[in-house]
């Protein structure tokens, strides 16, 4: 399989930092997440073959740094879980309208979460899942709005 012109990529770029589309100078997306969409190509292209996106790591890579620079990056808040799992419990536990059930359900679905993304090993990413370990749904599974009903992660 031939390799992704490194003019498609460019172009591809381009319409994610500045959408024709979209009013004003304000970027459409910031860095991060054009590293994010590069990343995602870059590992389709892996899956089928192909070993690297033309040019990539020469004149690409420094373009998406440079938007990354320019934008800046702030991180979320480390999530403290002595303060804030007691308030998850307590605001899950006391929702009016919601049965036994839908709260148990909830919980549990957090809870589970937690342990996902908070296993050790992610960190090292050594056994953290990668784009090839997510399964979509068939089509009939999404919802109006474009996104899926869930998403299977195989864990390795």
């Amino acid at each position: 399989m031939q390799a992704p012109s490194l003019l498609v990529v460019e172009t591809f770029v381009e319409h994610l930092r500045h959408d024709p589309n979209a009013d004003g100078e304000t970027p459409t997306h910031k860095g991060a997440t054009i590293r994010s969409y590069v990343n995602s190509l870059r590992s389709v292209c892996r899956r089928y073959g192909v070993d690297e996106i033309t040019g990539f790591k020469k004149s690409l890579k420094a373009r998406v740094k440079n938007y990354e620079n320019k934008d800046g990056n702030v991180s979320a808040e480390a999530f403290d879980m002595s303060d804030g799992l007691p308030k998850l419990w307590a605001a899950c536990w006391s929702m009016t309208g919601w049965k036994y059930d839908k709260m148990l359900q909830t919980w549990t679905m957090f809870l589970i979460a937690m342990c996902l993304m908070a296993r050790a090993s992610c960190i090292a990413g050594a056994y953290s899942p990668k784009y090839e370990d997510l399964e979509l749904p068939p089509e009939a599974q999404w919802d109006t709005d474009g996104y899926p009903k869930y998403i299977t992660i195989n864990l390795r």
